[in-house]
């Protein structure tokens, strides 16, 4: 059965917040983001942008020693460190759960609310962390309250990301059984947005990660430009 996912939101992880943040901000003309004060259980503080429809832009940094602890079950060093994949009905973060257990995949975090439910696989299993949600309200990652403007002069979407391995097309298969879609070309592409996780090699399995992000460029003149920003590559598509 094939589940109705997007790729909602994507986050990387930075040595510099407030530097990894300018240069988000000045390369695709954003305001000041919205600060997620729950991430300190985490490690972590951050910046989310809103991109488009309901997709969002996360950079996170570490908090300094002594705060917190590092994040769970985080990758070391620089990059991408989480995707977000909404699904449309509550019933598929069920279903998700039985095919990653069928599979010997580990779930390490999970959430259970009135209206959002997350569960978090753990990063050696997908290539990075990944977090299937479902969500019956505002985007828990946003307070509701937050009237930031949403800017595409730049970008309009996110449009993918790329997981780096020493075996993509394991990968791939694992992505493509929990979601019940096929794999093209090494490449799995999310029913609900057309989003696509691209697999490649270039990585040992013990440092796979998600090293690329691709944004759909609102000029089509600047499709192909790449800005490698805190460690992950920017890629305007």
């Amino acid at each position: 059965m094939e589940i109705n996912a997007r790729l909602t939101q994507v986050a990387t992880l930075v040595g510099d917040l407030d530097k990894a943040d300018a240069q988000v901000r000045d390369l695709f003309g954003f305001e000041e983001g919205y600060h997620e004060s729950g991430m300190a259980m985490f490690g972590l503080e951050n910046t989310v942008q809103p991109i488009g429809e309901r997709q969002y832009l996360e950079v996170c940094g570490q908090l300094r020693e002594g705060e917190s602890q590092r994040p769970v079950g985080g990758r070391r060093g620089n990059g991408g460190y989480m995707a977000i994949v909404e699904v449309s009905r509550r019933e598929d973060i069920a279903l998700c759960r039985q095919r990653l257990a069928a599979q010997g995949l580990r779930v390490v975090h999970e959430i259970v609310q009135d209206e959002y439910e997350s569960i978090h696989v753990h990063p050696r299993d997908l290539g990075t962390i990944v977090s299937f949600d479902w969500n019956g309200g505002p985007w828990p990652g946003i307070a509701a309250d937050w009237q930031g403007p949403i800017r595409t002069d730049v970008i309009t979407a996110i449009a993918g990301i790329e997981l780096r391995s020493a075996s993509p097309d394991e990968y791939a298969k694992r992505w493509a059984t929990v979601l019940g879609l096929d794999v093209e070309n090494g490449v799995v592409t999310l029913p609900g947005d057309g989003s696509t996780v691209r697999f490649a090699g270039g990585r040992s399995d013990d440092e796979a990660g998600l090293d690329v992000i691709d944004f759909v460029a609102t000029a089509r003149t600047r499709a192909g430009e790449s800005h490698d920003i805190g460690g992950t590559e920017f890629r305007l598509v």
